[in-house]
């Protein structure tokens, strides 16, 4: 996604403009982070819950 496409998705969702410079400064910020969640290490398990209904009237 470029920079452009964050301007543009941020200015749709929430109304704001945003500069160049801006966008920048967040994923600089935010890339270490994203990279270290990326490769953490996973859980053996996962669990989760699977809902299922079928409503009549």
């Amino acid at each position: 996604m470029s920079y452009r496409d964050i301007q543009k998705h941020v200015a749709e969702l929430y109304g704001l403009e945003i500069s160049d410079g801006a966008i920048t400064h967040i994923t600089d910020k935010l890339l270490p982070e994203l990279k270290a969640w990326q490769q953490r290490p996973l859980e053996a398990l996962y669990p989760f819950v699977w809902l299922d209904a079928i409503h009549y009237k």
